[in-house]
């Protein structure tokens, strides 16, 4: 009954989120740089924009935690090039890096194309780079790596924010935990991200790992084999 509630209820909400999304790309297409309040309107915008995304990423990890817990999850593999899901996740987050300043620095190596399921690798490498944007301090740095190792695709997100205490990391990828990282400003999540993406590493055959100093920076990296 619970996971048929979530579910039908997550659905229905699709609906007005998709119809806020085309309000807000109609408003964008519309908005005159060049107007006396042009600026301020940018900023409701991307606002809105925002808490939009947010509310659909909310939805979305409901529903994938209700597929895992009725084993609902298949598997949908075709070819893909990790690195354009890279590029892509990091375009549609440049919103977000832009409100804090930050400078992200890929190092990509040419890889060959590996089969896996493309909605499910993009919510990991969104949740990671997501993460690092929320808890790096504005104007520092993100890495965002690529590269073959023995067999496996490795994809690495560095920040240098506050770091994780020793005591939380290996709580890290517990359901409904959250990144009790100390800083100030609050971070909303769900706390079902990187529970979900080491359901969904696992399920492809990889890995996933996080490496932190307190006051340092963290390191969250997964790995995906080259061959199945």
């Amino acid at each position: 009954m619970k996971s048929n509630f979530l579910s039908m209820v997550s659905h229905d909400l699709k609906t007005p989120i998709a119809k806020i999304q085309a309000v807000v790309e109609g408003m964008r297409r519309d908005l005159n740089p060049s107007n006396e309040r042009g600026a301020e309107w940018k900023e409701w915008i991307d606002s809105i924009e925002n808490s939009n995304n947010e509310l659909k990423r909310f939805i979305t990890s409901i529903l994938n935690l209700s597929r895992i817990e009725s084993q609902k999850v298949i598997l949908k593999k075709k070819s893909n090039d990790i690195n354009l899901i890279i590029q892509h996740t990091l375009k549609r987050l440049t919103p977000l890096v832009q409100q804090k300043n930050l400078i992200i620095e890929e190092s990509l190596d040419p890889l060959f194309s590996i089969e896996c399921d493309e909605e499910l690798i993009r919510q990991v490498v969104n949740n990671l780079i997501d993460n690092a944007i929320k808890y790096s301090p504005p104007a520092s740095k993100i890495l965002v790596r690529s590269r073959e190792v023995e067999g496996f695709v490795r994809v690495e997100v560095e920040d240098f924010g506050p770091g994780i205490p020793k005591d939380q990391l290996p709580l890290m990828f517990r359901k409904f935990t959250r990144l009790l990282r100390p800083i100030k400003e609050q971070v909303k999540g769900t706390g079902l991200g990187l529970y979900l993406s080491k359901y969904f590493i696992e399920l492809h055959g990889g890995s996933i790992r996080v490496k932190s100093v307190e006051g340092q920076g963290t390191t969250f990296s997964f790995t995906l084999p080259l061959q199945h």
